[in-house]
């Protein structure tokens, strides 16, 4: 019997096999995942799509949208008339707020203009 063949039978033994490694490697890569799931980030709160029904008509006499005008008419000369044609009869289509609520980066829309 070679002299090192009981040593290199015990170092075959005490090694492991590739199942201990394979087992902490699916360990790992379980415990990495992300964080949170995108149901958990948007938890609590509320999107725009969930606050409105689909071709609800826009309620212009709403101060925000008073304020719009009233910087149409005054930086960019549109008159009151020209303003009620354009916005007049506009209705929310819900399924372009859903697809606001899950965009990926959230920037205004004006930064995505040339």
């Amino acid at each position: 019997m070679p002299k090192y063949f009981l040593l290199r039978l015990a170092w075959r033994s005490a090694r492991p096999g590739p199942m201990p490694f394979l087992l902490l490697l699916l360990a790992l890569f379980l415990l990495a995942g992300p964080n949170e799931t995108p149901a958990e980030e948007t938890k609590g709160q509320f999107k725009a799509a969930d606050l409105v029904q689909d071709n609800q008509p826009i309620d212009l006499k709403q101060d925000k949208y008073q304020q719009l005008f009233q910087e149409l008419r005054e930086r960019h000369q549109f008159s009151q008339g020209e303003l009620q044609r354009i916005f007049s009869g506009l209705t929310i289509q819900r399924k372009v707020l859903e697809l606001m609520d899950r965009q990926v980066e959230a920037k205004p829309y004006y930064s995505y203009a040339p």
